[in-house]
């Protein structure tokens, strides 16, 4: 650039011009060129030639429109930050409503607890399907179901009568039914998982637990376990039942009595298949199930037992506590006016271990191999 001003003053007007024509539309800080080629920080000035001089400013300011509009929106995005959370901290919140449904019989409790049912009168439970209750004239029923995953409890009760069924913590039941006659009681309670039946049904002026009860009887059954398929307890005339069964996987616990015995049941084992206890008249039996893996036991507490069974006679008392592991067959049989005491019999891979009682006998027997 020096040297094109020297060359300017020597050679005078003309050239000057000619030069100033020839050069502008090459020269890298024209006014076009030179804003868009470089941008400075600040405001600077450029000596094209000796007429002419160039300012060039690095960026555009904004302008007051635009400023203005950017200041509104800001605001507006300050504004709906702060109001619509406050908004929704402030709303009123929806409460839940309470509503009770009444039967059209006299008395009747109910206990629901539990959610997701497909159908119900008093349904409870998790996923469960269905839950219906009949009751006839007069008559007190009391339903509590709390599982998870089951399909059908029904409880039918008759003119005069109670029957009060309770599922509590299981899972996966299928069915668990209830029947009552008249003027009797009856109270089922299962507490259990993946169990497939548990039916209870009373006769005339009886009180039924998880049972098939006769006249006159008192019948308790209690069931507290897993994956059990059938649990039931059948009593004749006059008699008293009770049978607990806690066990899991278990296919049959029964308990059958006659006119004026006690028979008392309790079974506690896994994977159990049949557990059986039949009592005649007058009689008492008492039956302790407690193991795993057997396959029918009546008296057994142990591990893949195949059948431990105990029958009493007349006015007699049987009392049998197995307790072995892969034993096949334990059995005791008294006859009228007996007592048997079978107890601690804890042996392995056992084949037979057999009590046989006559009238008016008290044997003890203890047998561990």
């Amino acid at each position: 650039m020096v040297d094109r001003k020297a060359a300017r003053k020597t050679d005078g007007k003309s050239v000057r011009k000619t030069d100033r024509k020839a050069d502008t539309s090459a020269d890298p800080l024209s006014s076009k060129r030179a804003a868009i080629s470089k941008q400075m920080p600040k405001y600077e000035k450029f000596d094209v030639d000796d007429f002419t001089e160039v300012t060039v400013k690095s960026a555009k300011k904004l302008g007051p429109l635009a400023i203005a509009l950017l200041s509104v929106f800001l605001t507006t995005v300050v504004v709906i930050a702060v109001i619509v959370p406050t908004v929704l901290l402030i709303r009123p919140t929806a409460k839940a409503s309470n509503a009770s449904v009444s039967t059209s019989s006299s008395g009747t409790l109910s206990t629901i607890a539990g959610a997701i049912s497909t159908v119900a009168t008093r349904t409870a439970g998790i996923s469960s399907t269905a839950i219906t209750t009949i009751v006839g004239a007069s008559s007190t029923i009391v339903t509590t179901t709390a599982g998870a995953a089951s399909t059908v409890v029904t409880t039918t009760a008759g003119i005069n009568s109670t029957v009060t069924t309770t599922t509590t913590a299981g899972a996966t039941s299928t069915v668990a039914i209830t029947t009552a006659g008249t003027d009797s009681t009856v109270t089922a309670t299962t507490v259990g998982a993946t169990s497939t039946v548990a039916i209870t049904t009373a006769g005339i002026s009886s009180t039924a637990i998880t049972t098939i009860a006769g006249a006159s009887s008192t019948i308790v059954t209690t069931t507290a376990g897993a994956a059990s398929t059938v649990a039931t307890t059948t009593a004749g005339t006059d008699s008293t039942v009770t049978t607990t069964t806690m066990d899991a996987i278990s296919a049959v616990a029964t308990t059958t009595t006659s006119i004026g015995c006690t028979a008392t049941t309790t079974t506690t084992d896994a994977v159990s298949t049949i557990a059986t206890t039949t009592a005649s008249i007058d009689s008492t039996v008492i039956t302790t199930i407690a193991g795993a893996s057997s396959t029918i036991v009546t008296t057994t507490a142990g591990t893949t037992s195949t059948v431990a069974t105990t029958t009493a006679g007349t006015d007699s008392t049987v009392t049998t506590t197995t307790m072995d592991a892969i034993s096949t067959v334990a059995t005791t049989t008294t006859s009228i006016g007996s007592t048997a005491i079978t107890s601690t019999t804890i042996d392995a891979v056992s084949t037979i271990a057999t009590t046989t009682l006559t009238a008016a006998l008290i044997v003890t027997e203890s047998t561990t191999d």
